[in-house]
């Protein structure tokens, strides 16, 4: 009796335990996350100041698991998007892993308070009630204080084509868009300045100040929570131009045309080639500031820069012998450097030479060979590559030396020699 006493109050134990654990991930056991059907408000957001609904968009089946994971509270969803109450932390988390959080209020801007959540009825409300945008602009009015834009005006900086402080915002987070065309909308800050009140740098206190505490020219908080990029980093990629340049095309320079002024980047040595425009050379994807924008270097060869020649060609008693010259001299560099290459020289000399074999039969004394050389009696003879030079010449065969009556034998320099018989 007391062990059955025992496994019921350890059953009921587990169910009490599982049923929390359903409570706390706010999924019932038949739920299924399609359009309009509410999840749940689950979990302890880590700011308890700020709630927010916000939408999301679910580029894959495995996107909304992700979310879940992250410990959001799914109001609703449909083929490609997710409607989420969210903390700060969160919103920023969601921002930075490339969800494109959009339509985002507060929950005390819609008319509600975490207490009124505890409901089904109120979860229905929350997730039907519109986006709080007094000037039905695109932007809500919690997004247009993080852009520093006028929430009451719907073209806040008056350009002349009438593009909605919302347009030009989702332009520019729209990197699928040429950048002509992305650039083309201008950033939406709206007058009196092309610019917002830098962190109260103009020292007005009538005039809004809009924060940027890393100086990248978007303001923090859309910087966090709408373009995913980060705080404090002036250039969230790590390339020499500031997330502000890429996001908008152009970023604040008030130092211009001697130098940005402002933030770390244009950095001031690269003035000459960096200024407050992005400049053309940079190619997609490397114009917005989530791809790193590093130079390519284009390396031409000028021509003739190769050169071979053949200097000198020297001919001896053993030969041909060829000299070769080559030398790499120059190239050039286009871009925004200067490279100086090496030049390198090298010879390399080559001996020709051809040796021909001539045999000489039998013996070549012949009295009508004689020739006179010098007028002195002596007579000289040629036999292919052989020279003769005896005085009185008879009965001699060659490859041998023998004695010659009284004659002599005399070198071309008039050396008297012994008397013989020089042979090839």
């Amino acid at each position: 009796m007391s062990l059955s006493l025992i496994s019921i109050q350890r059953l009921v134990s587990f169910l009490v335990t599982f049923s929390l654990l359903l409570g706390s991930i706010g999924i019932s056991p038949s739920a299924t996350p399609t359009a309009t059907i509410s999840h749940g408000f689950r979990g302890q957001p880590t700011n308890k100041e700020t709630l927010f609904r916000t939408r999301v968009q679910l580029r894959q089946p495995a996107d909304l698991q992700r979310v879940i994971e992250m410990s959001t509270n799914v109001l609703a969803t449909g083929d490609d998007w997710a409607l989420l109450v969210v903390d700060e932390a969160q919103l920023t988390d969601l921002a930075r892993l490339g969800f494109q959080p959009r339509q985002t209020d507060t929950l005390g801007q819609l008319g509600f308070m975490r207490a009124s959540l505890s409901s089904s009825e109120a979860l229905a409300a929350l997730t039907a009630t519109p986006m709080a945008d007094a000037d039905a602009d695109g932007l809500t009015d919690t997004e247009e204080g993080w852009w520093c834009t006028n929430p009451n005006d719907p073209n806040s900086d008056g350009d002349a084509q009438g593009f909605t402080d919302g347009e030009e915002v989702y332009a520019l987070l729209n990197f699928t868009l040429p950048r002509s065309v992305r650039w083309g909308y201008g950033p939406p800050f709206g007058p009196p300045n092309a610019w917002p009140d830098w962190n109260g740098g103009d020292g007005d206190p009538n005039t809004p100040a809009c924060n940027d505490g890393d100086y990248d020219t978007i303001p923090d908080f859309a910087e966090t929570n709408m373009v995913g990029t980060r705080v404090p980093e002036e250039t969230t990629d790590g390339d020499k131009f500031d997330d502000g340049q890429e996001l908008f095309g152009i970023t604040y320079c008030p130092g211009a045309p001697t130098s940005c002024g402002y933030g770390n980047y244009p950095r001031i040595e690269y003035w000459n080639y960096i200024k407050a425009a992005m400049p053309n050379w940079v190619r997609p994807p490397g114009d917005n500031p989530f791809v790193a924008a590093f130079p390519i270097p284009d390396v031409s060869v000028v021509p003739g820069s190769w050169t071979v020649e053949r200097v000198t060609v020297i001919t001896t008693q053993e030969g041909e012998m060829t000299e070769t010259s080559n030398s790499y001299e120059t190239s050039v560099t286009e871009g925004a450097s200067t490279s100086i290459a090496d030049t390198v020289t090298w010879n390399n000399w080559e001996e020709v030479s051809e040796s021909v074999e001539t045999p000489l039969d039998g013996v070549l004394a012949y009295q009508n060979s004689i020739q006179s050389c010098n007028g002195q009696g002596f007579g000289c003879y040629a036999f292919g590559a052989t020279k003769l030079v005896s005085g009185v010449l008879g009965g001699v065969a060659f490859g041998t030396v023998a004695a010659i009556g009284a004659g002599a034998c005399v070198g071309t320099a008039g050396i008297v020699l012994p008397a013989c018989l020089l042979a090839g």
